[in-house]
C-alpha cells in the first residue's frame, strides 16, 4: 500500500515522499530531488523499526511518527481516506509497534 506523505526535512521545510509498506518494510520515496541524499529513497527495516505512531489532528489530517534505531522521521498524512487504510496496514504489517491517537 503506498500513501503520499509530507515528511519534515527542517524546521519550516517538507518534502513529499510515496510511503509504501511491504512485509517488514516501510519505503519512502523522494516525490522531489534531495541534495544529502542521492536516491531520495529511504527504506526501514523492521528490525531497525521502534515504533509508528499516527495522531489524528483534525478530521482529515494525520501526524505519522517513524522512530528507528538511528533517527525520527515525522509527516502528514492529509488524505482522509488515506489515514483510514494506513492505521489498518500499519496495525496488520507492524502490531505492537504501532500505535494510534485520536
Amino acid at each position: 500500500m503506498t500513501f503520499a506523505i509530507k515528511l519534515q526535512a527542517g524546521f519550516f521545510k517538507t518534502i513529499l515522499y510515496y510511503l509504501t509498506v511491504e512485509p517488514g518494510l516501510i519505503i519512502m520515496l523522494s516525490q522531489e530531488n534531495q541534495e544529502d541524499n542521492e536516491s531520495g529513497r529511504l527504506v526501514i527495516q523492521d528490525e531497525d523499526l521502534l515504533s509508528v505512531s499516527i495522531t489524528r489532528r483534525n478530521m482529515t489530517c494525520g501526524e505519522l511518527e517513524i522512530i528507528t534505531r538511528d533517527k525520527i522521521y515525522i509527516g502528514k498524512l492529509s488524505n482522509q481516506p488515506d489515514l483510514e487504510k494506513a492505521v489498518q496496514v500499519f496495525t496488520d504489517e507492524f502490531g505492537d509497534k504501532f500505535n494510534y491517537q485520536e
